[in-house]
């Protein structure tokens, strides 16, 4: 149920209708519970309460969140009243704890730490729990002014260009207004100037703002009675040289300066600086001041007010501990209830200044936790900050048995309760949480499919900058706090198995509808619009799809940036129909190393260059709105959406073509931009042989014996169908690797666009092997460690990289479900479902066909405690009966649609 305490306050987080709680596993530092400080959302400010249980003497590392750090996700309710995690304190689960958050009323959780001590000796445990006040940087700039004077940001300007475009300069990258940046070392923690990364457009010469004459910035301040005024200017330099502007036919000179001065330039109520071209320049802050009073502008690097005052009662049975910060509303509590309860202090922002058999030692002699053994290492503070440390001492467990901590995390003064009290607490907030009730052949995958579930729902932080805010965001893995375009859409469909209100919040995260100039949507990392399938799979399940309508208008401004017709879109530069995004990132696909795409940047031939994926994603975008502008009555949409497919399939076809390899190219242009080739190896090799190559059946964009081909291809055990999956590139290929990030593994991600397509292409038994190929690895490997991994190496069948990875690896849960999850309906993306009404044992889906490929399947999952009947308008219909319970319909393309029933016999 969602019903949860809503983030709000005067200016709301996002237009979107789904917030997400104040409550939360936000942090980007360390793994516990995190609350979101309202009265400070301006600042980004957080309050976590972080938990290390650990070993008497033992290194147990804290629980770092971007490392490898002994803990792992367990369970996670989607309306976030509970989550838990697995904190490993002897491998493999010898002594573990189990840890876990429940609300217990407003505005108080409560954490429950069980022991569990599976030898044959008593241990000693301590249990760590750190309190600290986290804002998105540990010093600020404060700026005071003399009494009257107007401040304005630079950032709050009328207009802000330059002379040479940037292929964003309408699409600006993560959710930024056009020329900010983030550095804390300006005011209010962001400047102006030209800090997006451009090195993927190393031809286009592009210099920092204030460099090319012609570049400009325009103010307007309001009227003021200042006497004398002038304005005061906060800058740097980034280049060489004084910075000259024309000020409304006046010269003024920012004279060169390393680090951040003020400077005065005459007042004007409304002008324009525009650059003579002299030197590059970033800007701060405008003042108008008196002229005699500009001394009196103070700049000054402060701490944030992360100190607390601190008072302790002794009870009983254990501390309650208020905290309380001259810059919050109320003050935070820790209660606990064990007699060995005590207290200690990091001055620091980083737990792993401590050293970590300190922290492992409860007595009153190590409690001056960076105090090093020896000379031989000097005492480390790598970040500013204040960590409270609550310890529960000496908690003795015998041999095979468990010992439970309740402590109450609170911003109301909490009352002592009983054990009794609070594990009903626990179990209450614990009910729902239960793992998927798979089907008898899917239970196997119980463990490692709930492992992912938890670990995508809880990889979410906060605060990420967009657009004026400061948003509650769901990331790929805590080591990114980031937008991630292309992740995001898996991130998505995985919240979708799980919650349609979570992947609605997802989604609108990253759509724009058409007042906002800066950007039409998200835009961080590889362009790859996963937001068009993640809104297709959200609409088919959703019955009442009136209430997604409002996002139609914003897809479809999103998908005519990719047609290149809004926002100064390069995207269609090649002007034939192909379309290329290198324009925006370095990686087009998301597989970073791409043997051709590497090339690519070895040769800096970005210019000439065009892949397949982007025009196969962007046709198969242009398919799902038609389906969308069909269900809502958009007809003479729909005649564009048309018109963009022919157009953009046609030039595939005729000009990406390798009929020697039977994969497709990446074309090649000359300065006139006429198509030269594909582009190949010294050897004249194809340098496309791989999910590139093949991407254009994703698309539907090719038929009769290419579209033949392309499907032997992935099948093929000695080029792209692994014993891990579907290689990246083409393993028979020269340029493949076995030890690469892309090359070499196996990605979910990718790997379920080809999933898709072989359902809409009726290939049922290889879609179906996919799944399971997937499915078994993972199990493997999860069941064995516990991590959810990025990909898999095609040498080891081992998974690899970032260890608690969600968003591309989201994919394993959609084919947990789709095969093994009563009340699951799956189709491939040319199936559209106008409603989805289902129970344990029975389904009536009404859906309708737009492709036109020669057959195509749809799966239907139901118990496997009955049998059943299928009918498609009345008419009783045969299916496979792939796992019990898991029945799949394969029609041919002349069924159009209709209502299909399945009832048990």
């Amino acid at each position: 149920m969602w019903n949860i305490l809503f983030y709000e306050r005067s200016s709301s987080m996002t237009d979107n209708k789904i917030k997400m709680p104040v409550w939360g596993p936000y942090s980007k530092k360390y793994m516990g519970i995190s609350k979101i400080v309202n009265e400070l959302a301006d600042k980004g400010a957080r309050y976590d309460f972080s938990v290390h249980p650990t070993l008497w003497n033992s290194s147990t590392p804290v629980p770092n969140v971007t490392v490898p750090s002994n803990y792992h996700l367990w369970s996670c309710k989607n309306d976030y009243t509970f989550y838990s995690y697995r904190y490993e304190l002897m491998w493999k689960d010898q002594v573990y704890a189990d840890i876990s958050f429940s609300k217990a009323y407003e505005d108080a959780y409560l954490m429950r730490c069980e022991i569990f001590n599976n030898t044959s000796l008593s241990q000693n445990c301590i249990l760590n729990i750190f309190a600290a006040l986290e804002f998105p940087n540990p010093t600020y700039c404060e700026v005071s002014v003399p009494d009257g004077a107007i401040l304005k940001s630079a950032n709050d300007y009328v207009d802000y260009s330059y002379a040479v475009a940037r292929p964003w300069d309408e699409e600006n990258p993560d959710g930024m207004y056009k020329g900010m940046f983030a550095d804390k070392d300006f005011y209010l923690g962001k400047g102006l100037g030209d800090r997006c990364e451009n090195y993927h457009v190393h031809f286009l010469n592009l210099e920092p703002f204030g460099c090319v004459k012609g570049d400009k910035v325009s103010y307007k301040f309001n009227e003021s009675n200042i006497e004398n005024p002038v304005i005061a200017v906060r800058y740097k330099t980034v280049t060489d040289g004084d910075a000259q502007f024309d000020m409304n036919g006046t010269t003024v000179t920012f004279a060169h300066s390393d680090a951040l001065t003020v400077t005065a330039i005459p007042y004007m109520q409304e002008f324009t600086l525009e650059s003579l071209g002299k030197a590059g320049i970033e800007l701060d802050f405008l003042c108008v001041v008196n002229e005699n009073d500009i001394e009196k502008i103070k700049c000054e690097t402060k701490a944030q007010p992360y100190m607390p005052e601190i008072e302790t009662k002794v009870l009983d049975n254990g501390h309650i501990t208020k905290l309380t910060y001259d810059c919050l509303e109320k003050p935070f509590y820790i209660l606990t209830g064990n007699k060995n309860t005590r207290e200690r202090q990091l001055d620091s922002g980083s737990l792993e200044d401590a050293l970590i058999n300190r922290l492992s030692n409860g007595d009153h002699t190590y409690d001056d936790l960076s105090e090093t053994f020896s000379g031989s290492f000097k005492r480390k503070h790598s970040d500013d900050g204040f960590f409270h440390n609550t310890l529960i001492k000496s908690i003795f467990i015998e041999p095979n048995t468990s010992h439970i901590e309740y402590v109450m995390l609170s911003q109301n003064e909490p009352k002592p309760l009983s054990n009794e009290e609070y594990e009903a607490i626990y179990k209450n907030a614990k009910k729902g949480s239960e793992p998927a009730n798979f089907n008898e052949a899917g239970k196997k995958y119980t463990l490692s499919t709930e492992i992912l579930k938890s670990t995508l729902l809880t990889n979410v932080v906060y605060p990420v900058y967009r657009h004026g805010e400061n948003v509650i965001h769901h990331t790929p893995g805590k080591r990114w706090d980031s937008f991630y375009t292309w992740d995001s859409g898996f991130i998505g469909m995985g919240l979708l198995e799980f919650s349609p209100k979570l992947c609605q919040y997802a989604l609108d995260m990253y759509l724009c509808d058409d007042t906002n100039k800066d950007f039409c949507f998200l835009l961080h990392g590889s362009l790859v619009p996963t937001q068009f399938v993640e809104y297709l799979e959200l609409l088919k399940r959703t019955n009442d799809k009136e209430s997604l309508a409002f996002m139609y208008d914003k897809a479809k401004l999103y998908y005519e940036f990719l047609r290149g017709r809004t926002h100064a879109s390069t995207v269609a530069k090649f002007n034939n129909g192909l379309l290329t995004t290198y324009d925006y990132w370095y990686s087009h696909c998301g597989m970073d190393d791409y043997p051709a795409q590497v090339e690519m940047m070895n040769r800096k031939s970005q210019k000439y260059t065009c892949p397949c994926l982007s025009t196969a994603q962007i046709i198969r975008a242009g398919k799902i709105m038609k389906m969308v502008a069909d269900s809502l009555g958009k007809y003479d949409d729909i005649k564009v959406y048309d018109k963009d497919i022919e157009y953009s399939t046609k030039a595939l076809n005729e000009l990406a073509w390798d009929e020697e390899t039977g994969y497709f190219g990446y074309t090649e242009y000359d300065e006139s931009g006429n198509v030269k080739g594909i582009m190949r190896t010294a050897d004249g090799e194809n340098f496309n042989k791989g999910m590139d190559g093949v991407y254009p059946i994703v698309a539907g964009a090719v038929e009769g014996e290419r579209k033949q081909r392309i499907i032997e291809h992935i099948k093929n055990p000695k080029e792209m169908w692994s014993n891990a999956g579907i290689s990246a590139v083409d393993m028979s290929a020269s340029y493949y690797f076995d030890d690469g990030y892309w090359n070499g593994n196996v990605w979910m991600s990718h790997q379920w666009f080809i999933w898709k397509t072989m359902l809409d292409n009726g290939e049922a038994d290889f879609a179906f092997d996919i799944a399971k190929l997937a499915l078994d690895m993972w199990k493997e490997e999860t069941d064995f460690t516990y991590n959810t991994y990025e990909c898999f190496g095609i040498a080891t069948r081992r998974g690899g990289w970032f260890h608690n990875f969600g968003g591309l690896s989201a994919p394993i849960c959609i084919w947990a479900n789709a095969y093994f999850k009563p009340q699951t309906v799956t189709t491939g993306f040319d199936v559209w479902t106008d409603y989805q009404k289902t129970t344990d044992t029975s389904a009536e889906i009404k859906f309708k066909y737009f492709g036109n490929c020669d057959k195509y399947t749809m799966v239907v999952t139901l118990s496997d405690k009955a049998q059943y009947t299928a009918y498609l308008d009345g008419k009783e219909i045969s299916f496979n009966e792939r796992n019990k319970g898991s029945l799949e319909f394969t029609f041919k393309k002349d069924v159009k649609g209709g209502v299909l029933e399945i009832k048990e016999k």
